[in-house]
């Protein structure tokens, strides 16, 4: 997966990936449909490059409304300066990530926009094999992980 410039986002030939392809499942919902539908029509062994998502296909158009002030505590604001640096990404108690554009004595300022938002995606896809997928008395199963409950 790469950027219009040719910043590669994503590279599961990477060493850190150790060269493994990537298992996925087909109409679970995991990829984006474009993706999805791309892959359906590949046998195995076929390589597509260049499939590109616009980022409204992808992740999204950039909102500024997403960009957001939040007042702190005293106490709340020390907290953060020893823990939080302008430009990181922080994990949210509801499990979203933000980045941090700001933080002073009375605030912090972040960016709930998808780091990826308003940006085109180029796709290079190799489909390596097909696997069958479980089955249960002749019933197609598909992996499911209900969401967990928000913790308090």
């Amino acid at each position: 997966m790469t950027l219009n410039d040719g910043t590669v986002i994503d590279d599961t030939r990477s060493d850190a990936r150790q060269g493994q392809p990537v298992t996925i499942t087909l109409g679970d919902d995991s990829l984006f449909a474009r993706i999805g539908e791309e892959l359906a029509t590949m046998t195995p062994g076929d390589v597509r490059e260049n499939v590109t998502l616009a980022a409204k296909d992808a992740f999204g158009e950039r909102d500024d409304a997403k960009v957001q002030r939040f007042p702190l505590s005293p106490e709340e604001a020390q907290s953060m300066a020893s823990q939080v640096q302008v430009g990181q990404l922080v994990q949210l108690p509801d499990g979203a990530r933000a980045l941090c554009l700001g933080l002073d004595g009375e605030s912090v300022t972040l960016d709930l926009n998808h780091p990826l938002a308003g940006q085109d995606l180029c796709f290079e896809l190799e489909l390596v094999s097909i696997a069958e997928g479980l089955n249960i008395f002749g019933t197609p199963m598909v992996s499911f992980t209900p969401p967990q409950p928000a913790s308090r």
